[in-house]
């Protein structure tokens, strides 16, 4: 039942405006920050608050394993030849999405601006992609398409899951070069956190955001310089010290749904 922690959060932080439950698998924190958005671009809200939190309940760790995607030596390493699976977390984070009008009229200070997010639902299968319909690269398509620029990192999902890095690292490949792109560098999360699953792309949009703030690119876990791979990317292998103006987070999720959110620094 999902409608209490809202009430719960809602009495807790004495917030009587509209509040929304979002269920999107992995993709979640990226809806949830569009619905807000949206209502700040409807004048439904001046400020809106986006929380995603989940935890590995024991029977995840058991439907992963049936699955066969489970790490077999408890490391999660995204886009790595010797990746054999994923490892669960549990987390939990928050963006405040407030309008520009607002922003100018409080006088605050921003640390970034949220540009757009692009959505699909394959509906093929739970646990698999459909990979006939390039629905991952086409939402990357979409967000380049309607932003003036290009993003200077790509967050993807890495799962650590070889089937899905193979997938996602393909798609991103495509995507960028439909637009005669060099793909950016690109760094992943999870081998840092786990898969935190329905909280995972809010708090990986964090840890993007705090890149604008250090000019530090974070490796992928688990990988070296000398790392030879079947993904056709600029994998980041060692610390990168500089100053990163967008960024593009993207997401292949259970359930089919994809998503594509580019964010920039102010």
């Amino acid at each position: 039942q999902t409608y209490t922690y809202l009430y719960y959060l809602a009495k807790l932080i004495n917030i009587n405006g509209p509040t929304y439950a979002i269920n999107n698998a992995c993709a979640s924190g990226q809806y949830a920050l569009e619905l807000a958005n949206s209502l700040l671009k409807m004048n439904h809200a001046d400020i809106v608050i986006v929380v995603a939190g989940d935890y590995a309940h024991f029977t995840e760790h058991l439907w992963l394993s049936e699955k066969g995607f489970s790490s077999n030596n408890g490391k999660l390493a995204p886009f790595t030849d010797t990746s054999s699976g994923s490892v669960l977390g549990d987390g939990v984070g928050a963006i405040i999405l407030e309008s520009e009008t607002n922003i100018s009229r409080r006088n605050a200070i921003s640390k970034a601006k949220y540009i757009n997010s692009s959505f699909s639902q394959d509906t093929w299968r739970i646990n698999l992609p459909d990979v006939t319909t390039n629905s991952y690269e086409k939402v990357i398509k979409t967000s380049l398409s309607k932003y003036k620029g290009k993003p200077e990192l790509v967050i993807p999902h890495g799962t650590g899951i070889p089937l899905w890095d193979k997938y996602e690292s393909n798609g991103i490949k495509k995507a960028f070069e439909s637009f005669r792109y060099s793909v950016p560098d690109v760094t992943a999360f999870k081998g840092y956190i786990g898969h935190t699953l329905g909280a995972n792309s809010l708090i990986e949009l964090i840890l993007g955001i705090n890149i604008f703030k250090n000019s530090v690119i974070p490796p992928i876990t688990h990988r070296t310089i000398n790392n030879s791979s079947e993904y056709d990317l600029p994998l980041v292998n060692t610390i990168i010290e500089k100053e990163v103006k967008s960024f593009i987070k993207t997401v292949a999720a259970y359930g089919g749904f994809n998503a594509a959110t580019i964010i920039e620094k102010i």
